[in-house]
C-alpha cells in the first residue's frame, strides 16, 4: 500500500501521454519513526492519538525523497506541459506525484502563454522542501486545486497547512480552502 504514495501517473489532459514517476523509499528503521522524531510537525494531540505506525514511515518517507528525482520528473512534466496541444492545460496528480507538480509550480519554468490548471489529491504540502520552492508565488497563469478529503492526510490538518516559503495565492474555488491556512 505504501509504495501507491511514492509511485504512480501525473495525468495531463490533451498532451496524449502521462508523466509516469517511481521514488525508490528506503524503509526507515525502527529510532527514526520514533514519535519524537516527528515534533517539529506540531501534531494537536488528536493527530498523535490516530498517527499510526504507517503513517510515521510515510511521513519520514516524503521527508526523504529525493529532490533530484523531483526535479528531473518536475522537468518531464514540463516537457509534456510544453508538447500539449491548446493553451488551456488540466493536471492531475496525488501523494508524492503532487511535489513533482508543486515543484514545477514554484520553478517559475511554465510558460507564460499558457493557462494551466493543476488539480492535486493527497499533497502533505507542510512536507514539500524548502529547496524546490524557486519561487514564492506562481504565476498568474497558474491556478491549484488541492483536495485531501479521500486521502492519508486528511486527519492530519498539521500536514495540510501551507509551509511559510510558498503561497497558495491561486487557489480555485473548488479546492478544499482549508488547506489556506
Amino acid at each position: 500500500m505504501s509504495k501507491v504514495l511514492f509511485s504512480g501517473k501525473i495525468k495531463v489532459k490533451g498532451a496524449g501521454a502521462d508523466v509516469v514517476y517511481k521514488f525508490d523509499t528506503q524503509e526507515p528503521t525502527f529510532d527514526e519513526v520514533m514519535m519524537n522524531n516527528f515534533s517539529h510537525l506540531n501534531f494537536s494531540e488528536n493527530e498523535k492519538r490516530v498517527l499510526t505506525s504507517k503513517n510515521r514511515k510515510d511521513i519520514f518517507k516524503f521527508e526523504n525523497l529525493n529532490t533530484k528525482e523531483i526535479e528531473k520528473y518536475s522537468n518531464d512534466l514540463l516537457s509534456l506541459i510544453k508538447r500539449s496541444k491548446g493553451d488551456r492545460i488540466q493536471i492531475e496528480s496525488s501523494n508524492a506525484g503532487a511535489f513533482i507538480c508543486l515543484a514545477l509550480i514554484y520553478s517559475g519554468k511554465i510558460p507564460s502563454h499558457l493557462d494551466v490548471h493543476f488539480k492535486l489529491h493527497g499533497a502533505p504540502l507542510r512536507l514539500f522542501p524548502r529547496n524546490l520552492a524557486k519561487n514564492k508565488i506562481p504565476r498568474y497563469n497558474i491556478s491549484i486545486s488541492l483536495c485531501n478529503t479521500d486521502s492519508w492526510v486528511r486527519d492530519f490538518r498539521s500536514l495540510q497547512k501551507k509551509p511559510k516559503f510558498i503561497e497558495l495565492s491561486h487557489i480555485s474555488p473548488q479546492a478544499d480552502l482549508d488547506l489556506v491556512g
